[in-house]
C-alpha cells in the first residue's frame, strides 16, 4: 500500500511541486497581515475566577494596568522648588499619554490628593468649614508665585503631617517621591512607553534619578529586546548550515533543507497571518524551531536516499524507496512532535495556545515537505556524484565512536552498567525536580534577568516605595448608596487593619481613609477622631459633602456613582509565589472567618483583581494541569509506539530514557531555583513529543536492519551508520535551534532554550546509547544475539 502511494507521488512530482509554488506565493502575499503586536493579557486564563474579578474591577473602577515612576534626587529635598517642578511637569505631561485614566494619577502634585483644612467663617465662630484643595493647585501656586511660606506649609501639613503621603508616596527622608498612573488598556504601550520615558529624560540630571515599572513599561522594554531576534535567529540558521555542511559536505545536502525549511516558515507564518494569531514572545521562537525540527527530519530523508541510490543507481526508484522506508517511523515521529506541541493548547493560556498551534501547523508541513516534497525534488535532480556519495557513505571520526559505543553498551557487562547509571541519574535529579516550585522564584519580572534595568528600577520602586504589584478585593453591596454604612467601613477599615500587619503588604486603600480623613478634620484634627463616623447618616454626609467638592473623577478609584461598589487596593512587596500564597490566604480566610458572618448580608466580596491575582491565577492553573498534560503525552507517546512496533515491551522501554530527559531537566530547575512557569512548561511537553523521535527512528532501522541480517550486533552497526548518524545531526540541529536562544536577552528565553537544548541531546543519547542496552537488559526477543 505504501509503495503504490509513493509510486503515485513520484509521479506526479511536477503536478505536486507546482502547487506548492503557488500556494507559496499566496501564503507570501499574507504576511503583510502578520500580527506582532505584544498583550499581556495573553498570559492570563480568561475563565478564571481571579480573572473575572479583575474585569469587573476594570469595568467599574477603571484601569488595571498601573504605572509607577519613581523620582529620587541626591542633594536637597523632594519638596524644593526646582525638584516640585519636575513633579508637577511630570504630573502635567502624562495627560497627554495615550489612554491616561486621567483620575487615576497620583502624586504630590495631582488633583487626586487633597489636602483638608478646616476654616472657620468670623460670622459663625462655631461652625466649621471643610476645605478640600488639590495638591495639584496648591503646587501650581506655589510654583507661579515662588511662596517660600506656601511651600514650608504645603512640606509641614501635606507631607510631613499626612501619613497618607509621607513613607507612602514620599520617602521618609524626602529625598524620593513616586507618581502613580493607570491605563485603560495596555494595546498602545508603544506609545505609552515612549511618552513617559521621553517625560523622564527631559526631567534627569545628574541629581536626579528616575525608575520605571508597571506592565505598559514591561512591555515596552520587551518590544526593545524582541527587535534582536531577526539577527539571532539569522546566526542560528547559519550554524544550521555549517551543521549540514559538515555531514553532506555538498551542495544538495544544504540547499535542499534549508529551502524546505525558508518555505515552511513561510507557510506558517501565512497560516498564522490567515487565522490572525497574534504573534508573541513566545510563539516568535516557533517558526525558528520548525526550522530546526525540519532540518533535521530532511537528514534522515537525504541519509535514506543516498543509501538507496548506492543500491538501486536510479532516481526514481530511490525517491520512492526512501518514501517508503521513511513513511511510517516519519508519521509516528512527526505526530509525537505535533502532540508535544497539541499537549500545551489544554492550558488555558492565550500565549501558550498560540505557541501550540503555530507548532503544531508547522510539524504538518514538515511531514508534507520532507516526506513528501524533498523526495519530489530529489528525484528530478541529476544523479549524485561518486565523489558525493563517498563523501556520505564514509563514516566519519564522531560516527564511528558512537557505533563502537552502542556495540559496548548491549554487551553483558555494559548493558548493566548503562542501565544502572540511568536509574541513579533519574533519582540525583528526582531528588532536585521535587524542589521545583510552581511560579517564579525570582523577585523581579520573569522576562528579564535581575541586573535588567527594568528589574533593577522595579526593586527599587518594590523597597523604598509602594510598588507595582496591586491586588484588589471587591465589595458590593445590595442597594444603591449601600456603601453609607457603619457595619461595612468598620469591617473593611479592620480589614485593612489587619493587612498591614503582614510584612508582604506594603499599602493598603479604601474609601474609609476618606471617611476617617473627613471625621479628623471636622472635629478640628484631634486624634481621637481619625475614626470611622459612628451612624450611617454621619457617613452619608461625609460622602455627600465629599463628592460635591471633587470632581467625579476622583472618587471613582474607591466608589461607584451609585456608591454600591467599593474596593480595597493592596499593594505588595513581590510576585513570588510564596508572598502570593500567603497574602491571598490570609485575605480569603479572613473573609470567610470574619468577613461574611459580618457583612455577609449586606455585601458580596469578590478576590481577586490585580496584577498579583493575575500571576496568582497563572500558578495555579499550571498546578492543576502540568502533571495531567505530561500523563497525557506519555500514554500518547507509547500508544503511538504500539502502532508502529507492535509491542507493548518496546514501547514501555522507549520512554525511558524520555524520562530520565524529563528528571534531568526538572532536576536543573530545582536545584537551580528555575520556576515552573509559563515559559518552561513546555519543557517537558516538547522534550516527550520531540526526543521520543530519535527512539522510533533508531528502533525502526534496528529493526530492519535485523530483518536483513539476523544478526543482532551488525544490525546495530548498520543502525548506527544509517539512521544514527542522521539522529545524531538531527538533534544536534534541534538543539542548537533552541540553544541559539542563549544569547537573547530575555531571561525566559535563555532557560527556554538551554532547556530545551539539553533535554534534546539527552534524549539522543538515549536513543543511541540507553535504548539498546535496555533493551538488552529487558531481553527484548526482537533484538537477542544471534
Amino acid at each position: 500500500m505504501i509503495r503504490k502511494i509513493a509510486t503515485l507521488i513520484i509521479k506526479i512530482r511536477i503536478l505536486i511541486l507546482a502547487v506548492i509554488l503557488v500556494l507559496t506565493g499566496f501564503w507570501v502575499y499574507k504576511l503583510k497581515d502578520l500580527n506582532l503586536e505584544q498583550d499581556l493579557s495573553d498570559i492570563i486564563p480568561p475563565n478564571h475566577p481571579y480573572t473575572q474579578v479583575d474585569k469587573k474591577f476594570f469595568e467599574i473602577f477603571g484601569g488595571s494596568n498601573l504605572v509607577a515612576i519613581a523620582m529620587k534626587v541626591k542633594q536637597g529635598e523632594i519638596t524644593d522648588y526646582e525638584n516640585l517642578a519636575k513633579v508637577y511637569r511630570i504630573t502635567e505631561g502624562l495627560d497627554g499619554i495615550p489612554d491616561i485614566v486621567m483620575y487615576r494619577i497620583v502624586s504630590i502634585a495631582s488633583q487626586k490628593m487633597r489636602l483638608i483644612e478646616v476654616t472657620y467663617d468670623p460670622n459663625f465662630p462655631d461652625l466649621p468649614t471643610i476645605e478640600n484643595t488639590g495638591f495639584f493647585s496648591i503646587v501650581q501656586d506655589i510654583l507661579r508665585e515662588k511662596d517660600e511660606n506656601r511651600r514650608l506649609s504645603f512640606r509641614k501639613n501635606a507631607i510631613l503631617n499626612n501619613p497618607a503621603v509621607l513613607g507612602t508616596f514620599v520617602s521618609k527622608d524626602l529625598k524620593g517621591t513616586v507618581i502613580l498612573c493607570d491605563f485603560w488598556g495596555d494595546k498602545r504601550y508603544k506609545e505609552i512607553y515612549s511618552g513617559i520615558k521621553k517625560l523622564v529624560e527631559q526631567e534627569q540630571d545628574e541629581n536626579t534619578s528616575f525608575y520605571l515599572g508597571g506592565r505598559p513599561i514591561l512591555l515596552g522594554y520587551l518590544a526593545e529586546y524582541m527587535r534582536g531576534m531577526v539577527s539571532l535567529f539569522g546566526a542560528g540558521v547559519l550554524t544550521i548550515l555549517i551543521l549540514l555542511l559538515i555531514m553532506f559536505r555538498g551542495w544538495r545536502g544544504i540547499v535542499l533543507p534549508f529551502v524546505a525549511g525558508l518555505i515552511t516558515i513561510i507557510w506558517v507564518l501565512g497560516c498564522v497571518a490567515f487565522f490572525k494569531i497574534r504573534m508573541d514572545m513566545m510563539s516568535i521562537t516557533v517558526p525558528f524551531l520548525i526550522f530546526a525540527i525540519l532540518v533535521g527530519h530532511s537528514v534522515q530523508i537525504l541519509n535514506r536516499y543516498y543509501e538507496e541510490v548506492l543500491r538501486e543507481r536510479d532516481n526514481k526508484i530511490a525517491a520512492i524507496n526512501t518514501i517508503e522506508a521513511i513513511a511510517i517511523p516519519g508519521l509516528g515521529a512527526i505526530l509525537t512532535d505535533m502532540l508535544g506541541f497539541l499537549c500545551l493548547a489544554l492550558y488555558p493560556f492565550r500565549i501558550i495556545r498560540g505557541m501550540a498551534l503555530m507548532g503544531s501547523i508547522g510539524i504538518l508541513l514538515t511531514f508534507l515537505f520532507v516526506t513528501i516534497m524533498f523526495p519530489c525534488i530529489l528525484s528530478l535532480l541529476p544523479l549524485p556524484s561518486s565523489r558525493e556519495l563517498d563523501r556520505v557513505e564514509r563514516p566519519g571520526a564522531i560516527v564511528k565512536a558512537i557505533a563502537a559505543g552502542t556495540q559496548s553498551v548491549i554487551g553483558k557487562r555494559f548493558r548493566y552498567v548503562v542501565f544502572i547509571t540511568g536509574l541513579i541519574i533519574m533519582v540525583i535529579f528526582g531528588f532536585g525536580a521535587r524542589k521545583i516550585v510552581v511560579g517564579d522564584p525570582q523577585e523581579g519580572s520573569p522576562y528579564f534577568f535581575q541586573d535588567s534595568k527594568y528589574n533593577q528600577d522595579e526593586y527599587v520602586l518594590n523597597h523604598e516605595f509602594l510598588g507595582t504589584n496591586p491586588l484588589y478585593i471587591l465589595f458590593e453591596t445590595k442597594k444603591r448608596f449601600g456603601i453609607e454604612s457603619v457595619r461595612l467601613a468598620t469591617y473593611i477599615d479592620q480589614f485593612s487593619a489587619r493587612l498591614k500587619q503582614l510584612p508582604e503588604v506594603r499599602y493598603v486603600s479604601s474609601y474609609v481613609d476618606i471617611l476617617k480623613s473627613l471625621n479628623f478634620y471636622w472635629y478640628e484634627m484631634k486624634p481621637e477622631y481619625f475614626c470611622i463616623p459612628n451612624t450611617d447618616t454621619g457617613i452619608g454626609l461625609y460622602l455627600y459633602s465629599y463628592v460635591q467638592s471633587v470632581e467625579p473623577e476622583v472618587t471613582r478609584p474607591y466608589f461607584d456613582v451609585a456608591q454600591q461598589w467599593v474596593n480595597i487596593q493592596v499593594i505588595i512587596k513581590d510576585h513570588q509565589t510564596a508572598t502570593i500564597d500567603k497574602v491571598l490566604n490570609f485575605i480569603k480566610q479572613d473573609v470567610e472567618t470574619i468577613g461574611k458572618p459580618s457583612v455577609g448580608d449586606i455585601c458580596n466580596i469578590y478576590v481577586a483583581g490585580g496584577i498579583i491575582a493575575n500571576y496568582a491565577s497563572i500558578i495555579e492553573e499550571i498546578k492543576g494541569k502540568s502533571n495531567y498534560i505530561l500523563l497525557l503525552i506519555t500514554i500518547a507517546d507509547l500508544i503511538f509506539c504500539i502502532i508502529v512496533f507492535r509491542s507493548i515491551t518496546i514501547a514501555i522501554l522507549i520512554l525511558f530514557p524520555l524520562f530520565i530527559g524529563v528528571l534531568v531537566t526538572n532536576g536543573i530547575m530545582g536545584y537551580l531555583n528555575i520556576g515552573l512557569f509559563l515559559y518552561t512548561i513546555p519543557i517537558a511537553s516538547l522534550g516527550m513529543g520531540l526526543g521520543v523521535d530519535y527512539a522510533i527512528y533508531t528502533t525502526s532501522r534496528w529493526t530492519e536492519e535485523y530483518k536483513k541480517r539476523g544478526n543482532r550486533d551488525e544490525a546495530l552497526k548498520a543502525m548506527t551508520y544509517g539512521a544514527g548518524k542522521a539522529v545524531m545531526f538531527t538533534a544536534f540541529s534541534v538543539a542548537l535551534g533552541a540553544f541559539v536562544l542563549i544569547f537573547s536577552g530575555l531571561r525566559f528565553q535563555v532557560i527556554m532554550g538551554a532547556l530545551l537544548g539539553i533535554v534534546i541531546l539527552i534524549d539522543m543519547l538515549g536513543a543511541l546509547f540507553v535504548l539498546p542496552a535496555v533493551f538488552g537488559v529487558f531481553r527484548v526477543k526482537r533484538f537477542s544475539s544471534k
